[in-house]
């Protein structure tokens, strides 16, 4: 139905970005594929969360983790974590018989949300939406630096995958990309600690990250893997400080 048509109209402005903003820059340029985006993204939201059920399972760890236990402890389906179930959020939890797969800077990221009230599954994907957004200007400061035309943007910005990926389904990499995109900042400035913190959070929240460590310069890998290791090691090691 909608969500095809809301879709197929994306790609239809995304193609046309590429052919009309392929060169142009300028604040007039990013405003447009920015605000464009801001709506399409609204959109999305407002859509039902029907594509992915990853995203309940982002609001039950935090959920569990405020009521003071583990995530590790026991999967959602065990009685003793009866009492955190609802109508809203747990019945959509998929393989509530699994323990959550979550590794530990995506926990903290899930009680944090929850700790701040962001507890159902709108506000969480209005969370992803900004922490997205954040990284969307981000990667704009990276283009202006490389001399590249922010128009450019409009391919990444206007996509109907991370459209829908962030707007519809809130996927945990929308709070991943800001991270990423700082560590490439950083890289460009010579920053190797700075560089291998932020890689090695973003490992934290998503696993992936870590192979982007083969994209740091070699001058500066060791250092940033070095950072990296240690704050994996320190954090990573703690998985049950996440509720304090």
């Amino acid at each position: 139905g909608g969500m095809p048509h809301g879709a197929g109209l994306v790609a239809a402005l995304q193609a046309g970005a590429v052919a009309l903003l392929w060169k142009q820059s300028g604040a007039r340029t990013l405003g447009l594929v920015v605000a464009l985006a801001i709506v399409c993204r609204v959109g999305a939201w407002a859509w039902p969360t029907d594509l992915s059920s990853d995203i309940y399972r982002y609001v039950w760890d935090g959920r569990v983790q405020l009521a003071g236990h583990s995530p590790y402890g026991a999967p959602p389906g065990a009685e003793s974590l009866a009492s955190l179930r609802d109508d809203a959020i747990w019945p959509r939890i998929n393989r509530k018989e699994v323990l959550t797969v979550y590794p530990p800077g995506a926990q903290l990221l899930f009680a944090k949300l929850s700790l701040l009230g962001l507890r159902s599954v709108p506000s969480v994907k209005a969370a992803a939406i900004l922490a997205e957004l954040v990284g969307m200007l981000l990667l704009a400061v990276a283009l202006h630096r490389r001399g590249i035309a922010l128009g450019r943007l409009a391919i990444y910005a206007w996509s109907p995958l991370v459209v829908a990926e962030v707007g519809v389904s809130g996927h945990l990499d929308a709070f991943v990309l800001p991270l990423l995109m700082l560590a490439l900042l950083a890289a460009d400035r010579g920053a190797r600690v700075a560089c291998g913190l932020l890689l090695g959070l973003a490992t934290l929240m998503k696993l992936y990250p870590l192979l982007l460590f083969a994209a740091v310069p070699r001058e500066q890998r060791w250092r940033a893997l070095g950072a990296a290791g240690v704050l994996v090691l320190l954090w990573g090691g703690a998985p049950h400080s996440y509720n304090q």
